[in-house]
């Protein structure tokens, strides 16, 4: 008999960027959960929950009102943070994020016991330079990773490049620059695809920069496989180009039985 899940989680703030951006921070009704920076953990609703009014029709809807609807997000908060933080974009048509969306302070939901995955630092040599690639909301386990008693006096340099459309969907920009500005081995590469007359900063593509002829002038990272460790995590047309052009550089992509030094976790 499948086990009945019941909500046991309450929403203590949320954050919208814009309407279909938003930082969702949630209390758990267990003590601790425990996590590494990195991991993800599972949100759930019920079919029964209002969607905000602007989505889209569902694209494929629950039959049972009852039916619990769950999605995998990374957490965004470090672990000895008293809530957890989620960074959700909208799918317009999905089951789920409309519904996280028109949450309320103090509204209920129901998130796993326990969070789980890889992608993280735990493996990593710490001399080695760090490359944290994402795109949208595929930032979110960096963040909990640089929050959470990341080592600054370290001889490495980490770069953290984040993809976006719109300059809008910079989330956490003020915090990353504001970190940079306090730890000069951190690069923050803010990149928008579509700037707006009034963006001043990077252009294109995150494989645009990252591969260009002044990257290493701007960063002092050398794309050398025995310097550098690799995370990528979102997109996967980006993904997919960005580990080919490091394949041919050498680098090697981390597998169940095989050692590397590109980490991925992708999103959608």
């Amino acid at each position: 008999m499948a086990k009945i899940l019941e909500y046991n989680a309450t929403v203590a703030a949320k954050k919208q960027l814009h309407d279909t951006l938003l930082i969702l921070t949630i209390t758990p009704d267990q003590d601790r959960f425990l996590f590494v920076p990195g991991q993800y953990a599972t949100l759930g609703l019920k079919q029964s929950e209002i969607r905000v009014s602007y989505a889209a029709p569902e694209k494929q809807p629950e039959e049972d009102p009852s039916a619990m609807i769950r999605r995998a997000y990374s957490i965004a908060s470090p672990p000895d943070a008293k809530n957890l933080e989620f960074y959700l974009a909208m799918v317009e048509d999905g089951t789920l994020t409309p519904r996280l969306f028109a949450l309320e302070e103090g509204s209920r939901l129901y998130i796993t016991q326990k969070a789980v995955g890889r992608f993280t630092l735990q493996e990593v040599d710490p001399s080695k330079d760090l490359l944290l690639l994402s795109t949208g909301t595929g930032l979110a386990p960096y963040i909990s990773m640089l929050k959470h008693q990341f080592d600054w006096s370290a001889d490495r340099r980490v770069v953290i490049m984040h993809g976006v459309r719109y300059f809008s969907d910079l989330g956490y920009r003020d915090e990353l620059e504001a970190l940079a500005s306090k730890h000069e081995n951190l690069h923050y590469f803010p990149i928008v695809s579509r700037p707006e007359a009034s963006w001043s900063g990077d252009q294109g593509y995150i494989q645009d920069i990252l591969f260009s002829d002044d990257f290493t002038a701007r960063t002092q990272v050398q794309l050398h496989p025995e310097r550098v460790e690799v995370f990528l995590c979102g997109n996967p047309a980006m993904i997919h180009q960005t580990v080919e052009k490091l394949e041919n550089k050498q680098f090697q992509v981390i597998k169940a039985r095989t050692p590397g030094n590109i980490h991925i976790e992708e999103y959608w």
